[in-house]
C-alpha cells in the first residue's frame, strides 16, 4: 500500500519514518518474524482502518503538493487549477466612471445557467454606488424580475442588501438604491426555471469613479451545470478514476456525475461551516513537506474552496476497495 500510494501520488506517510512499514506494519497484516510469522491475506477491520488512516493522512498533502507544482509536472491534477470552481460564471470588478452628474450606465451580464439558483453578489464598493433599476430575463425571453431597485430590495425575498434608498437621477424620487462603504453588499438569488442563457441588466451610477467585487455563480445545480469550469472538473474526475482506480469513463457517464455531485456537496459543506480562504480545518493535520518556507495561507490558498473538496475526493478514492485490493 505504501509503494502504491507513493507511485500514484508521490506521497509517503511520514517519509522519515514511514508509518505503513513501521508503526502500522503488523496492523496491516505484516509480520515481525517473532510473535507474528504469517502475513494476513484477508483484510480485517483493523486493516481497513489503517488503509482509511493512510487515505485521510495522505489526501491533504497530495492535493497541496499537486497544486503547488506547475500543471505539466503533476501526477494527478492535470486538468484543473485551484480557481476552477463549477458554476463560477464570473468573478471580478465592476467599474463605474463618473461621466457626469446625470450619467446612468447600463451594465449587462449573460449567463448560461442550469435550472436552480444563480447567485449574484456585489460587495465592498470603493466609493458610493447606486442602482436605478434591475431587469432579469430567462432563456425564453420571459422576465424573471424588473423594476426600480429600491422597491425590489424592499419587496423581493430573494434580494438582500445592506445599503439604503436614495434619490434617483432619472425621477428624483427615492427609487434608487445605494451602497456606500467597503463592508456593504447586495445579493440577488435568481430562481432559474428554464435552463439556458439568462440576462442580467442593471442601470447604475456613481458620483465618483468607483468599483466593487462582483461574483456570479451557481453552486446547487450539481451535475446539470454546463460552464467551462464544470467541464474541467468532470474531466479531472475522469483522470482521477483512471489513475487511482483503473476505471475508465467519459464526462457523460453516471459515475462521473456522482463524483461531481460529491465534489459539489463537499465544497458546499466547506462554505456552510464558514469557509477559510485556505485549506486549514480544525483537527486536520496536513503533512505538506515541500512548503519552501511558505505559510499555509500561501501554499494552502483556497480562494474558491475547491482544494478542500479535492482533498476529500482523493481520500474517498484511496478508501475505495479498487484502490486497496487492486
Amino acid at each position: 500500500l505504501q509503494a502504491k500510494t507513493k507511485s500514484l501520488t508521490g506521497f509517503v506517510w511520514d517519509k522519515n519514518n514511514p508509518k505503513l512499514i513501521g508503526d502500522y506494519n503488523i496492523y496491516f497484516g505484516g509480520i515481525d518474524s517473532n510473535e507474528v510469522e504469517t502475513r494476513s491475506r484477508s483484510i480485517s477491520n483493523v486493516m481497513s482502518r489503517v488503509a482509511e488512516k493512510n487515505a485521510l493522512t495522505s489526501s491533504c498533502s497530495v492535493v497541496a503538493t499537486e497544486f503547488n507544482l506547475p500543471q505539466d509536472e503533476r501526477k494527478l491534477f492535470t486538468e484543473v487549477e485551484r480557481k476552477h470552481a463549477p458554476g463560477a460564471y464570473y468573478s471580478g470588478d465592476l467599474n463605474l466612471s463618473n461621466f457626469n452628474d446625470s450619467g446612468v450606465q447600463n451594465i449587462s451580464y449573460k449567463v448560461n445557467a442550469a435550472v436552480g439558483t444563480v447567485k449574484v453578489l456585489m460587495k465592498a464598493p470603493t466609493k458610493a454606488m447606486a442602482w436605478e433599476s434591475l431587469k432579469i430575463t430567462d432563456s425564453k425571453g420571459q422576465v424573471i424580475i424588473q423594476g426600480n431597485m429600491a422597491s425590489l430590495v424592499a419587496d423581493t425575498d430573494w434580494i438582500s442588501a445592506s445599503g439604503g434608498p436614495i434619490n434617483s437621477k432619472q425621477t428624483n424620487s427615492k427609487s434608487a438604491y445605494y451602497l456606500c462603504c467597503s463592508n456593504r453588499y447586495l445579493e440577488i438569488l435568481i430562481p432559474v426555471a428554464n435552463a439556458g442563457e439568462i440576462t442580467i441588466e442593471m442601470a447604475m451610477w456613481a458620483d465618483n469613479d468607483a468599483s466593487l467585487n462582483l461574483a456570479i455563480e451557481q453552486t446547487q445545480a450539481t451535475s446539470k451545470l454546463t460552464d467551462n469550469n464544470t467541464r474541467l472538473v468532470k474531466q479531472q474526475l475522469v483522470v482521477l478514476y483512471e489513475r487511482l482506480l483503473n476505471e475508465h469513463y467519459t464526462i457523460e457517464d453516471e459515475e462521473i456525475s456522482m463524483g461531481f455531485d460529491l465534489f459539489m456537496n463537499l465544497r458546499q459543506a466547506k462554505l456552510d461551516r464558514g469557509a477559510h480562504s485556505d485549506m486549514k480545518e480544525r483537527s486536520i493535520d496536513c503533512l505538506y513537506y515541500d512548503n519552501k518556507g511558505l505559510s499555509e495561507s500561501e501554499w494552502g490558498a483556497d480562494p474558491a474552496h475547491t482544494m478542500t473538496a479535492w482533498r476529500a475526493v482523493i481520500a474517498a478514492m484511496m478508501m475505495d476497495s479498487a484502490f486497496i485490493y487492486e
